[in-house]
């Protein structure tokens, strides 16, 4: 469930960023990225596990917003080699401005499940009793709380 929040949540800035022409750059998990066509291992071989992509001008312009996934075109190496990025919103670790202060980059969103191997988080196995019971022990262990 988190993990589809942080993703649609992810989508809603993106979408607000290109309404706004505001170029901004994305980290993101590189093992869940795909390249149409593919790079060359040269250029490949040097993404971290997370990669930063600056999304400006003709980068910014060929983004593309669909339900799951977002994509772009952009350059890679000195030869400036064409290709598309696709990858899915839940793999955007974070989202930055550029600042025009020497502060460096204004983070904007910041998803701590973008390295998760698992694809849903596991739920709490607290039933609401559980939870329930478990907030009135913490009011009657303080010993303010406790009837006179």
């Amino acid at each position: 469930m988190l993990k589809h929040i942080l993703a649609k949540h992810a989508k809603e800035i993106f979408h607000t960023l290109i309404e706004s022409n505001s170029n901004f750059a994305l980290v993101c998990s590189i093992d869940k990225t795909s390249f149409e066509p593919s790079l060359p291992s040269d250029i490949s071989d040097n993404f971290g596990e997370l990669t930063m992509f600056i999304l400006a001008g003709f980068t910014f312009e060929s983004i593309e917003l669909g339900e799951e996934y977002m994509s772009f075109e952009a350059g890679f190496g000195p030869q400036n080699i064409g290709s598309v990025v696709s990858l899915p919103y839940h793999s955007v670790h974070q989202i930055l401005l550029p600042s025009e202060e020497s502060r460096g980059e204004l983070i904007l969103f910041i998803n701590p499940f973008s390295l998760d191997e698992e694809e849903e988080l596991k739920t709490p196995k607290s039933t609401e009793e559980d939870l329930m019971e478990s907030s009135k022990n913490a009011i009657l262990s303080n010993p303010k709380n406790l009837k006179k």
